[in-house]
């Protein structure tokens, strides 16, 4: 199922939180918000402060998704599948990160993911 199938099937109000997965648990945020909000995105430009759109993720394949505390959260699998989000940023970037500071890095575990909405 594309990304696309799930947010046209969904109610207007259903809330998501959708990320970009790959085969190492890396998952980088693209969009939060109510499928209209989601949708919308194409006219913003900009997530957060982040560069991404789920707009640009359509017609990803959805890997996997979970529904924790009424917010589907969607993982899609992009062309960096079987890649290291590493392999996709700066090098002088990545050397800021560190694997135990969460907000020192872009992406996520799974594991991170669902604590948010855990402790909720």
């Amino acid at each position: 199922m594309k990304l696309w199938d799930l947010l046209h099937a969904a109610q207007f109000n259903q809330q998501f939180d959708v990320y970009v997965t790959n085969i190492y648990d890396q998952n980088l945020p693209i969009g939060k918000g109510t499928r209209a909000e989601l949708m919308a995105q194409e006219e913003l430009q900009t997530f957060g402060k982040d560069e991404f759109l789920v707009f640009d993720h359509l017609q990803d394949e959805v890997d996997r998704y979970i529904v924790i505390r009424s917010v589907m959260v969607v993982l899609v699998k992009d062309i960096y599948y079987e890649d290291y989000v590493e392999n996709q940023y700066d090098k002088s970037y990545v050397k800021t990160w560190k694997r135990e500071d969460v907000s020192s890095r872009p992406y996520l575990t799974s594991w991170e993911v669902e604590k948010r909405y855990m402790n909720a």
